[in-house]
């Protein structure tokens, strides 16, 4: 199986992306280099390729649940889950991306680069853990915090428009008192909206083995800091490719454009304190498609006989997940401020009589 690695032009170790930047960076020589000038570089030796042997590939999703590749920095083979498309070598520890995994229908669109780097993660989980109480303290270890993973974790978004043909009527009444008379007066207005409303950006998660209700929990992203895909954004993290076909989540995404919409519509006229609605239809259409691939921070922490997923948005560090509770220090702290209320009802019937 055919992979890549970046190298350092200047000392030919394996270099990565720098978050929140358009360079990636060597570890050892310090050297910057510019997506632009790496992207060029992959192209030419693309090209190079190309003409001394064509060959025309199309992917499919592979039914094993492993597959194995050979790193090109120290040709160990390594296993993979069937879906992950760039990881890091088990051995040499280089990242490397997985050509056939990120080429043909599997090659993404767009990316939104990571932001946030590794140490920045930590110390937003740190705080964020530290907050709370009760937390075994091996969960923020040095070795529990190793497990802190940056993943680029595959979407759908899509591009929707809806027609609006909504007719109803408003109404708002006031009441004032003159003397032992009250009146009451109604004022009575019809409306109509009728036109397009564009709804861009609605995104549906396109792989199956993670927890879809955390990651709308740290969402949204912002789109305006979306890239063209290129592959130099991958090294050093690892990415998935899409298990859910854009079939699978056409429906959910249109349903969702078509009550964006409605909710828009909706808002205009809810200056009324009674709306009666005559005609109310909202027909919406998907008009293009992104396969997207958004930036998460995870951490998995097994805790007794359960299983608990942190997960931090790459971009903006909007965060969520569950914490373990230290049943120990809880029962302990329980245990005190049981005795004290006990010591409390005593003192106090005692003063009583």
């Amino acid at each position: 199986m055919s992979t890549t690695s970046f190298k350092c032009p200047n000392c030919g170790a394996a270099i990565t992306y720098v978050p929140g930047t358009e360079h990636t960076k060597c570890p050892y020589c310090l050297s910057a280099h510019t997506l632009d000038a790496l992207i060029a570089k992959q192209k030419e030796e693309a090209t190079k390729a190309q003409q001394s042997e064509i060959q025309e590939r199309k992917p499919e999703i592979d039914q094993s649940a492993l597959r194995e590749y050979i790193c090109n920095s120290c040709g160990a083979q390594v296993v993979t889950d069937e879906t992950t498309s760039s990881t890091i070598c088990y051995y040499c520890h280089n990242p490397v991306i997985i050509n056939d995994r990120i080429s043909g229908e599997f090659l993404p669109d767009k990316i939104v680069p990571f932001q946030i780097d590794r140490d920045a993660a930590v110390e937003r989980f740190l705080k964020w853990a530290r907050s709370k109480r009760y937390v075994p303290k091996d969960f923020t270890s040095p070795s529990n915090l190793e497990k802190i993973t940056g993943i680029y974790l595959p979407y759908w978004v899509a591009n929707a428009q809806a027609e609006m043909d909504i007719v109803g009527r408003g109404e708002n009444s006031r009441s004032w008192r003159t003397g032992d008379t009250e009146y009451t007066e109604t004022k009575i207005y019809q409306f109509e909206r009728q036109g397009t409303i564009e709804v861009n950006n609605i995104s549906e998660l396109a792989y199956s083995k993670f927890d879809k209700d955390l990651l709308r929990s740290i969402e949204p992203y912002k789109a305006k800091q979306k890239r063209d895909f290129a592959l130099p954004y991958l090294t050093g993290f690892f990415a998935e490719r899409y298990d859910i076909g854009r079939q699978d989540v056409e429906g959910r995404l249109d349903e969702r454009a078509r009550r964006y919409a409605l909710s828009l519509a909706r808002d205009s006229y809810s200056k009324y304190s009674n709306v009666r609605t005559e005609r109310e239809q909202v027909d919406t259409q998907i008009v293009s498609w992104e396969y997207t691939l958004l930036p998460v921070w995870v951490l998995t922490y097994h805790y007794g006989s359960k299983t608990y997923v942190y997960a931090m948005n790459g971009q903006t560090g909007e965060a969520f997940g569950e914490l373990p509770l230290n049943n120990r220090k809880l029962a302990l702290t329980s245990g005190v401020l049981f005795a004290a209320v006990a010591i409390l009802v005593t003192l106090g019937g005692w003063l009583i009589w």
